[in-house]
Formats: structure tokens, sequence, C-alpha cells
């Protein structure tokens, strides 16, 4: 079996949100360029994704949506939907590339090809809804990961974990009736933190009661209740599903740095606190069976710093 195997393409850089925009290709570039010298000196294997095909894409996307993504990002128009969601020539590429990469480095884990995988793309997804871009998001890569392995891999039930500072509404919404996903999604609390989803009353619907699981933070938390209620309220409940592989949607944007400041505040140790606890819980719990999807964070140096130790305890995680 291969070392892990960490996705990235340059032409995710060609997606060109314009001055002054958070998503921007300047945030991932220090990461990049950190991970490329360490997988020259054999840490892990960067490995280039192809794009998302239809087939992909449509497991949760609506068809004609998805060609609005691509008459929208071809047609010289500012934005899809919102002005969040800038487009340009080389948009429509870089999102084919991101959703690819998901899915692909989640079937890779699946097939035995690497241990576990890491994606380090832009444009992110977690936002993304069926016929919907929002968010800096236009397909949604998370969700369409856990699809294809349930679809395509015989797969009975997947947990998606999202610790991005933003709750992703769009993948809730995708797996909102189903138990086969169990959803997990630690975030500001909706009353101050964009998109104002996510209240802990939300729990599923039908037979997908109660595989939902959002635990709100309110501003100022501080790095130990986070922790704390990682530990004793979102891993426990995971566990319970009897999960098969575990997906991360992996934001940055709950730092003290970050320069979206949403209503969240925690320090490095957290994140090397979730990045070595879900790396341990997946080895426990679903054979180490795990890949990672970039969603939001805003500071490079933030961006660079995180990114690089999620690598790294993924990376001995596996060991």
């Amino acid at each position: 079996m291969e070392p892990m195997w960490i996705y990235h393409h340059p032409d995710a850089f060609s997606h060109f949100t314009g001055p002054g925009h958070p998503e921007r290709p300047e945030r991932l570039a220090p990461l990049i360029e950190t991970l490329e010298a360490r997988a020259r000196a054999g840490e892990w294997e960067i490995v280039a994704p192809g794009e998302a095909s239809l087939g992909d894409l449509t497991l949760l996307h609506a068809e004609p949506y998805i060609g609005e993504v691509r008459r929208t990002a071809g047609g010289g128009l500012s934005h899809l939907h919102t002005a969040d969601c800038p487009v340009s020539p080389g948009t429509w590429r870089a999102a084919l590339l991101a959703a690819g990469a998901a899915v692909e480095a989640a079937a890779a884990v699946m097939e035995g090809k690497t241990a576990c995988a890491l994606s380090v793309l832009r444009p992110p997804g977690h936002h993304a809804r069926r016929e919907r871009a929002m968010g800096f998001c236009f397909f949604n890569g998370a969700a369409l990961a856990a699809q294809a392995l349930l679809a395509r891999h015989g797969l009975k039930r997947v947990a998606v974990l999202d610790w991005d500072a933003h709750h992703g509404n769009g993948t809730q919404e995708f797996f909102y009736a189903t138990d086969r996903v169990h959803y997990a999604s630690l975030h500001g609390h909706p009353s101050v933190t964009w998109p104002g989803t996510g209240h802990a009353r939300d729990r599923g619907t039908g037979v997908g009661e109660g595989y939902t699981l959002n635990v709100p933070m309110e501003p100022g938390v501080d790095d130990a209740e986070y922790q704390r209620r990682f530990v004793e309220t979102v891993l426990p409940a995971l566990e319970a599903a009897s999960p098969e592989f575990l997906i991360v949607s992996c934001g940055f944007d709950a730092h003290r740095d970050d320069p979206l400041v949403p209503n969240l505040a925690l320090g490095d140790a957290t994140f090397r606190f979730l990045f070595r606890e879900t790396a341990a819980w997946a080895r426990r719990v679903c054979g180490g069976r795990m890949a990672a999807i970039l969603e939001g964070g805003y500071d490079p140096a933030v961006v660079e710093r995180l990114g690089t130790a999620q690598a790294e305890a993924m990376a001995e995680g596996i060991g």
C-alpha cells in the first residue's frame, strides 16, 4: 500500500475570485509549497486528481444546475447565484477538480491504494446544494464522496464530520432524510454565524432522524469547552452509528487569526487535538478508513500551519 496520498492540482489556482475576496488562490499557496517539499522527502505522495465526471456530479447535483455552473463560468458573468460565488474562465475546471479529488480520495482508500487521503483543492464545497451555489461553493465534494462510497463501494453507512466554522448546510440537506450518512457538525451558533443553519434541534427527519448532529458553539467558546464537546458529544454519537468510513470536512476558519472572524477563536492546540483524536478514532472505529476534504480557512499562514499538521496527524495515525 502506498503512503498517504495528498490530492492537489495546480489548476485549483485558476479559479479567480477578484481583489479582496477571502477565498483566493493565495490562501493555499504556502501550504502547497510545504506539502510538496515534504512529499519530495518521502513523507507522503502528491497525487493529481482527474475532473469529476457527470456521473460523479449527478450522484447528488441536478443536471440542469451542473450545466448552469459551466455556462456561467464560461459566459463572462461575474458570479453564480450570489456575490459570494464569483466565477472566472478557470472556475469550471477548478470546481470539477475539487469534486473529483474528493471522490477519488475516498475511492483510493476503499480500494487499498493508500491508507488515508487528504484533498487540498479549491473552491470548497460543503455549502453547495443540489441546485444552488453559495458560500464560495459550487459542488459538494464531501457529500459526493460519501454518496459514491454508498453507491459504488457497497458501504452501509458513512460518517461526515464537519468542523468548519460555518455550518455545512448543503451536506446536511443532502443526507437529512437518510440513516446511511451520519452528519456531525461543530460550528458557530446560527444566530450569529452565516449561513444561519445548524441548530441543535435539527436532527434529521424520517428514517434519518438522529443521524444529523449539530453542535453550535456560542461566541467566545474557549478551547477547553470546544474540545470537551468534541470528545463527549460528537465522537460517541458518530461511533454509535457504526460508520465504515469517515469523511472530514476540514475547515480552519474557526481559528482566532482567521480574517472572517466567525465568532469562534480557537488556537492551534485545539486543531491539533482534533487532528489527533479524529485519526485515532478512525483507526479504532472504521479500520483507519478516512479521507479529509479541505473546506474554509482564509489566513494563508494559518492554513499552511494547520494543513501541514492535519497531514502529519493522518500520516502518523495510519502507522
